[in-house]
């Protein structure tokens, strides 16, 4: 029996098994000949459809046949060898196989741009200037809510984000909730009347706990789904989608850390101590592939890039990379900063590759560090900042060594495969739902939590 079929396959009998509630629609499988769109909804999630708000799929959906070029990384327990191989694409227009398990997505309704990383990316005026492309309107006619919780509200990291879309015009908000609390109302107002909404890099796991208890996680559903713009690097790409590969566990990147040392910063005293951070010496600091400067490498130190003023540690912390969940809305394992190796010294695109093997259901996405990801309803395009170095080496882009987006993928044999994205393209032949029985979740995430508990409204 094949490897995926083992862990992975749906175990129904037609094939229209009802899956858990999840926000990604499970209705852009194809029909059942025969069967209309209302009859096999109502077949596929049972009572209660019309208290469920799935956009219908599309008919006629038409896909077009193409070829890439794609990488097999065999997986040993040692280490990870690469070797370049050219593997052509299944009779269907998928960039990656869709196995049973998976059914391509459709929403027309979302449109967003997620990037690789925070500050870095979304302080470019050729990202802001893409995001408001996505409303067919004029800057000086929107307004942008930004959402900091994953960078606790700290005004610096606002700033960084923010900057290009107010020099265009665009009337920036913010709503903070990292450290108090607000009522469900104003939250409610506060996302109504925004045209787009930036989620800031960070902790991508503080962030959904804490929307999850305040309510405003449903609150960005609804939005997203409505269609207002989304966007964010880092965190706030990986916020969106299933999950990511994330640094959540970095002790850099926790709160209290974090305010403890914007207050040393600013002199406006300190926070209660935050645990010892556990090092281990190095004699130098890899800054790994896409890296030309100290700058640059600091930078995607955390998943928030508020560091791109201090210089390059010369030492490695001790964490580990985990999987954390976003909000669902699209399906798909986020990596941001793809190209690059953090403070504990793992380059990201390989750490990434381990996952993929502990969760070899779901489809990763490996955004590199000046790359993006723009998602504009059935059509999807890479995004590369000029003058930027990135992973892409073999001239797929036009150019060595600039920025892309990859695909990862676990084959029935259990080979990790990575396949160089196109510049653009059907979301349908990008991204693949997954139902949630199929999702497994990080067991180190409960002790991320413990290092780095959300806020709650009694504290």
């Amino acid at each position: 029996m094949a490897f995926l079929d083992e862990e992975c396959r749906m175990k129904d009998d037609d094939n229209v098994h009802p899956p858990p509630a999840s926000t990604h629609s499970e209705s852009a499988r194809l029909l059942p000949r025969g069967m209309t769109d209302t009859s096999f909804l109502r077949r596929l999630f049972g009572r209660g459809l019309r208290e469920r708000n799935f956009p219908f799929p599309p008919q006629n959906n038409k896909l077009v046949e193409s070829r890439h070029n794609c990488m097999m990384v065999a997986l040993k327990p040692s280490r990870i060898t690469m070797s370049a191989s050219s593997v052509s694409s299944s009779s269907s227009s998928a960039i990656v196989p869709c196995h049973s398990f998976r059914r391509p997505y459709v929403n027309r309704h979302i449109k967003g741009i997620f990037a690789g990383s925070g500050a870095a990316a979304m302080s470019s005026p050729l990202i802001a200037a893409a995001v408001i492309s996505l409303t067919r309107r004029q800057p000086e006619d929107l307004s942008l809510l930004y959402i900091g919780t994953a960078s606790y509200d700290i005004a610096e990291s606002r700033r960084k984000q923010t900057c290009a879309f107010a020099d265009m015009g665009v009337q920036v908000r913010s709503l903070d909730v990292a450290n108090k609390s607000l009522s469900l109302e104003a939250m409610t107002d506060a996302v109504d009347e925004c045209d787009i909404i930036l989620v800031s890099g960070g902790n991508t796991l503080y962030a959904v706990d804490r929307w999850e208890y305040l309510g405003l996680d449903n609150l960005l559903k609804d939005a997203a789904l409505n269609g207002k713009v989304i966007t964010g690097g880092s965190a706030g790409a990986i916020c969106w989608f299933d999950g990511g590969h994330s640094d959540s566990m970095s002790p850099e990147s926790y709160r209290l850390f974090k305010l403890n040392k914007q207050s040393k910063t600013s002199g406006t005293g300190s926070y209660s101590a935050q645990q010892q951070l556990r090092k281990k010496s190095t004699s130098s600091f890899d800054e790994g592939p896409g890296s030309d400067d100290e700058t640059e490498a600091t930078e995607a130190e955390t998943d928030e890039d508020s560091s791109s003023d201090e210089e390059c540690s010369k030492t490695n912390i001790d964490w580990e990379y985990i999987r954390v969940k976003g909000l669902g809305i699209l399906p798909g394992l986020i990596c941001p900063h793809y190209d690059r190796v953090q403070s504990n010294g793992l380059l990201r695109s390989s750490d990434f590759m381990m996952m993929m093997k502990r969760h070899l259901c779901e489809v990763g996405i490996g955004i590199d560090h000046f790359a993006a990801l723009e998602i504009n309803g059935s059509e999807f395009r890479v995004l590369s900042l000029p003058g930027q170095i990135g992973s892409v080496d073999d001239d797929e882009y036009g150019n060595a060594k600039m920025p892309g987006v990859w695909i990862n993928f676990v084959d029935n044999d259990g080979i990790v495969h990575s396949k160089l994205c196109p510049r653009s393209g059907q979301v349908s032949d990008l991204l693949q739902s997954l139902p949630a029985r199929h999702i497994v979740e990080d067991k180190r995430v409960k002790l991320c939590r413990k290092l780095n508990p959300p806020l709650r409204e009694a504290d």
